[in-house]
């Protein structure tokens, strides 16, 4: 070990997904540095993973569109850092800044690692630590939960008749992005199967945006499953994804969540790389689409959007319900 390190910041992303993957670096510093007081920014959106996730002492959070906006709150934001006295910085996100906040020792990413695909980018967070001398391990998470969500999980599964044998899927069926979402005609014929096969209780989490497809969306998904979509917090869906046997999504915030949880995950692929991005513990667990189009993937790539469809792209289309519930059968035989 280098240093014995008091005062550490963590400076993460600010969407779900990406911080799902920065946390995998708190376990491995907690474990190290047993005393230390652990901070860790990020926006206000995703601040309460920090609050799941055990190990943070502190969440401060960036609101680069709030009171941190321009370069006023972005001066105020740095004088709040200096006074900390951070002793060491691990900077997982491309940014600048960090170059005022006058840290002795700061370790971030190379540019050419970022889009190096031999590693998952949680092992990438984890593999900077052995600059600080920590031994690199398959990256850890450990959850905690609150009595209020504690108590919200029982009052839902009470109110829904979930009995504790029965089968709970969760699905995540919109993405920030619609192009990696699967048609709604899909989903209700997978709802479909599963509550006939394995009688599972199926509930559904996320949000609408403003288009008018999330809006049809939502008015046309199976009545079968528990529809959760626009009403549930982030706290109340983290809660609900640890009590889940299975989760279901696109590439999308609640499906990385549920792979760090260690639920068998399984991710529907077309539009993204799944070589780049992909849930941590459940890689082989993916559908990929199968469609033979020049476009894919979109992300990374340089044709992203080049098919315009104001829905899910059309490689999302090729994936059919039975493919998906194939894979959900090789899941559970595991």
């Amino acid at each position: 070990m280098s240093k014995n390190y008091k005062n550490i910041l963590i400076f993460g992303h600010s969407n779900i997904g990406d911080v799902c993957y920065d946390l995998a670096v708190v376990h491995p510093l907690r474990q190290a540095y047993p005393d230390a007081r652990i901070s860790f920014v990020t926006s206000k959106k995703s601040s309460c993973l920090g609050k799941v996730v055990s190990g943070i002492d502190e969440l401060i959070i960036f609101d680069k569109h709030g009171e941190d906006k321009g370069l006023r709150g972005y001066m105020r934001f740095v004088k709040n850092i200096r006074s900390r006295k951070f002793d060491l910085g691990l900077i997982l996100r491309d940014m600048q800044m960090f170059y005022f906040f006058n840290i002795p020792e700061i370790i971030k990413l190379k540019k050419s690692d970022v889009r190096d695909n031999t590693y998952h980018v949680a092992q990438k967070y984890t593999r900077l630590l052995l600059e600080l001398g920590i031994e690199r391990k398959e990256p850890k998470y450990e959850f905690k939960f609150s009595d209020k969500q504690t108590n919200y999980i029982k009052q839902l599964f009470l109110t829904h008749e979930v009995t504790k044998d029965a089968f709970k899927v969760g699905i995540m069926p919109l993405a920030g992005w619609a192009l990696k979402c699967w048609p709604v005609e899909h989903w209700n014929a997978l709802i479909d199967k599963l509550s006939e096969e394995f009688k599972a209780k199926i509930f559904l989490l996320g949000k609408t945006g403003s288009s008018e497809w999330e809006k049809q969306f939502k008015q046309k998904i199976s009545s079968k499953a528990v529809t959760l979509i626009d009403n549930s917090t982030i706290d109340e869906s983290s809660v609900l994804i640890h009590n889940m046997d299975l989760f279901i999504g696109p590439d999308t915030s609640f499906l990385h969540l549920a792979s760090c949880m260690r639920i068998p995950t399984v991710g529907l692929y077309g539009a993204t790389d799944r070589e780049f991005i992909y849930p941590l513990f459940h890689k082989e667990y993916i559908v990929n689409s199968r469609a033979d189009l020049e476009c894919m993937p979109c992300y990374p790539g340089a044709n992203g959007g080049s098919c315009k469809a104001k829905g899910p792209g059309p490689c999302m289309e090729k994936i059919t319900p039975e493919e998906v519930m194939e894979k959900i059968k090789q899941v559970l035989k595991k």
